[in-house]
């Protein structure tokens, strides 16, 4: 026979447990994530950087319509930075074998509604 103290006590901790499990779902954090790649060479006129956000993939351009072009990686990485992102994941692939390319992963936090609706709009 359980005794109701010790039957209220058990129904107190389930409670607390699915009030735990609701938490940490609604906690859980979401990111967009965008794949740069670095297309042609470097040389003393810059590079330029396209950018996958899931729907298309395109040359990075400033608010002005124009191009980015940067020095040097390390300057691609702190304009990315600069803009909310942070370095994921950094790979390189090749195929065929002669052409070898190096990309990122970059992420930003964002919402569950913004995650789903990028998500959606990225399956065609």
């Amino acid at each position: 026979m359980m005794l109701p103290f010790l039957a209220s006590a058990q129904a107190v901790e389930q409670q607390a447990v699915e009030q735990d499990v609701e938490q940490q779902a609604q906690e859980q954090l979401y990111y967009m994530y965008n794949v740069v790649t670095f297309p042609g060479s470097m040389n003393n006129g810059g590079f330029d950087v396209d950018i996958d956000d899931g729907k298309s993939i395109k040359t990075l351009k400033g608010k002005d319509g124009k191009k980015i072009k940067f020095r040097t990686p390390a300057a691609a990485l702190m304009y990315f930075i600069s803009e909310g992102w942070e370095l994921y994941f950094k790979g390189d692939t090749s195929f065929p074998s002669d052409l070898k390319m190096t990309y990122w992963v970059i992420r930003k936090p964002c919402t569950k509604a913004e995650f789903d609706t990028a998500v959606k709009e990225g399956i065609k």
